[in-house]
């Protein structure tokens, strides 16, 4: 193993050097031994990675001393690995062209790694090797799955989803380990419990959470939240007794996706429920650091509820100017300036990068990143009134720009006040009714602050020269401190009758 034996070399240079002592007996400085001088962390990670690389490139045969040397690797690399993201992290805003080849290392090192547990797990299925690694074969099948989806979510961080390929064959070690009946077998690594179901509930987890769209921080934020919660949904070859609420085919190149009503069970199918995952993550936002993190996990978990972010229909490159409110403030401003001569607030003008039945993309001046939910109100012709209601899903900094990805919730927003019966004399609230984009999908909804929303509240919307009575359903989604609610029109009446 002469490729390996020459990195193991180098691994024992730098810890001597680390470690080596001067004349006087103090360790020698770049000052006075600079022939001695320890490699940087970036040098050290880029001679691992290239080290990585030749392990990988050697034909040589399975053997428990190729595992140990890989091990090794591994062992000496990842907290090099763990510095050199920091760093990454760090020069976001500062060092474009630093923060580019900090990527780049970073995500070389995730996928050589992953690389080397692949091959050796392929070996260790056959023969001859298969009696010599049969114990090691849970670790391999685990760490496979585990360096995988970190190559995964490190691309992400580019806006790069994984490959029809790349999910193929993350669907294949999964199976592997599945028939190989170590799946579920608990391993403990630097003091934790995981096992191949937890690693790869994690990669569909991280996909369903939409994490191209978001900033560098917020992508490790997420990983983080969903890596500390101590019980995943781990993938069932049945369904819970509750029903499913996801699953995800093996045979196929692709993640989990959200089950409707009319899902088949089939042998070829893992099913997952999420229900239990976003009450974890509910629980655990309170240890979270700030308010924005507490926000940034509850968008989390209910855009994981959902199935993700994704578009269902093709998109149309666009290059038409829209012009954008932002914020619930400037959004009623204007729906209730439809009604009446009010002011209107200002508005920005955006350029449209692309167009779906389900929304668009946007191309802005960079400024005050958005928050994921943060609510738009777009029009190409604000003078004829004619506006959408959007949410953000994604947005990040390109090249001075700022894009956004939004969903529409509604192509025709309405502005109404709202009561409640039993308390006539009490001032309306404002709020906005979203007639559904498809009235196949149920219900249309409401938009209302968060201190007025209590599911099953009755209240009274005016519109023109009717009232309806309203029953409030469950919440669909929050944002901020207002709530989309599901509702049930329960009478309607002239406003001469009700008044």
């Amino acid at each position: 193993m002469p490729e390996s034996f020459e990195m193991l070399k180098f691994i024992a240079r730098r810890r001597s050097a680390s470690g080596r002592k001067g004349l006087n007996g103090s360790k020698s400085t770049t000052r006075n031994r600079p022939a001695d001088r320890k490699p940087s962390d970036y040098e050290a990670h880029h001679a691992l990675v290239d080290g990585l690389e030749r392990f990988n490139g050697a034909m040589e045969a399975p053997s428990l001393e190729r595992i140990k040397a890989l091990r090794v690797l591994e062992q000496e690399g990842l907290p090099l690995q763990h510095k050199v993201i920091e760093q990454y992290l760090r020069n976001q805003e500062i060092l474009k062209l630093a923060r580019q080849v900090l990527w780049r290392e970073c995500h070389l090192f995730w996928a050589q790694l992953a690389l080397a547990h692949v091959n050796l797990l392929k070996q260790a299925v056959k023969r001859p090797a298969r009696d010599t690694l049969k114990s090691w074969l849970a670790v391999l099948a685990m760490k496979s799955i585990r360096y995988t989806a970190l190559s995964f979510r490190w691309g992400y961080h580019q806006g790069q989803m994984p490959t029809v390929f790349s999910w193929r064959r993350l669907n294949k070690i999964y199976r592997l380990a599945e028939r190989a009946q170590v799946a579920e077998v608990e391993i403990e690594e630097n003091g934790q419990k995981t096992s191949c179901a937890r690693e790869y509930s994690l990669a569909l987890l991280m996909d369903l959470a939409h994490p191209a769209g978001l900033k560098p921080a917020d992508i490790e934020l997420a990983a983080q939240i969903l890596e500390s919660l101590p019980a995943l949904p781990l993938p069932g070859m049945r369904p819970s007794a509750q029903g499913p609420s996801h699953a995800v085919d093996l045979t196929t190149g692709q993640g989990a996706f959200k089950l409707d009503d009319g899902w088949v069970p089939g042998n070829r199918l893992r099913y997952l429920d999420v229900g239990r995952l976003c009450d974890q993550i509910e629980q655990a936002q309170d240890a979270l650091p700030t308010d924005q993190a507490r926000y940034f996990s509850r968008q989390l978990a209910g855009i994981i509820e959902r199935g993700g972010v994704r578009r269902g229909s093709p998109r149309t490159e666009s290059g038409r100017r829209y012009w954008v409110a932002v914020g619930m403030e400037a959004i009623l401003a204007i729906l209730d300036s439809q009604r009446s001569a009010g002011t209107k607030p200002t508005l920005e003008p955006w350029l449209s990068k692309d167009v779906s039945k389900e929304g668009m993309g946007f191309v802005a001046e960079e400024g005050t990143p958005l928050a994921l939910g943060e609510l738009l109100l777009v029009s190409e012709e604000p003078a004829a009134n004619n506006w959408q209601l959007l949410v953000v899903r994604w947005n990040r900094s390109e090249d001075g720009k700022m894009l956004v990805g939004a969903q529409c919730l509604s192509r025709h927003p309405i502005g109404v006040c709202c009561a409640s019966p039993e308390q006539p004399d009490q001032v309306p609230t404002r709020m906005v009714f979203m007639p559904l984009l498809d009235t196949r999908e149920g219900l249309s909804n409401l938009l209302l602050p968060r201190s007025v929303f209590d599911e099953g509240l009755e209240l009274k919307l005016y519109g023109g020269n009717l009232a309806y009575r309203l029953l409030l359903g469950a919440a669909v989604e929050e944002h901020g401190d207002w709530i989309r609610s599901g509702l049930e029109v329960l009478a309607r009446e002239p406003v001469e009758k009700v008044a």
